[in-house]
């Protein structure tokens, strides 16, 4: 029997279109504004967190190109980028919660943070036309499938409500 092709990509696709990007374009620099230094300050680490994280999930795409060229030792190399991923995510979203996201708090006005949600769902709702938010709930459901065989369902989901608060309609 012979072990399955992988497909690459998705991580990185689903990243780089969430949160990551809205804290680049629309956060970071809103908040740079108010006087949050960029370098060698919050919004510096960020950003290089930011972009180990890509350089980790470049490691995985790589490793999954090579494991479907044949090159079973790249298994160790995902699975190695992945753990190196999964920690980084942590402790980033540990310094969000307890730093970034409580300055932003302090230095943005409420009209500043009006602003930034007006954005943030002007582009969670593009996204949604675009048919990326059901594009990912499936492939979701499909790992899960896959992997786990507990797909989630509307009532797991808030009542058809994902966590992003998009009304959808899962399969499963």
């Amino acid at each position: 029997m012979s072990e399955p092709a992988l497909r690459g990509n998705h991580r990185s696709v689903v990243v780089r279109d969430t949160q990551r990007h809205k804290e680049e374009k629309h956060l970071f620099p809103m908040m740079e504004t108010r006087g949050v230094a960029k370098e060698r300050g919050p919004i510096g680490v960020m950003l290089h967190e930011h972009d180990e994280g890509r350089q980790l999930l470049g490691s995985m795409d790589a490793a999954v190109a090579d494991w479907n060229q044949g090159k079973r030792t790249a298994g160790d190399t995902f699975a190695r980028a992945a753990e190196e991923y999964s920690a980084l995510l942590r402790q980033h979203i540990s310094k969000e919660d307890h730093c970034l996201f409580a300055m932003a708090d302090h230095v943005l006005s409420n009209e500043d943070q009006a602003d930034l949600l007006s954005t943030f769902q002007h582009s969670d709702h593009q996204d949604e036309q675009e048919g990326k938010h059901a594009y990912y709930l499936n492939l979701a459901n499909e790992l899960t499938r896959k992997y786990i065989a507990v797909p989630a369902t509307a009532s797991s989901c808030g009542q058809g409500v994902c966590a992003c608060s998009h009304a959808v309609e899962l399969v499963g």
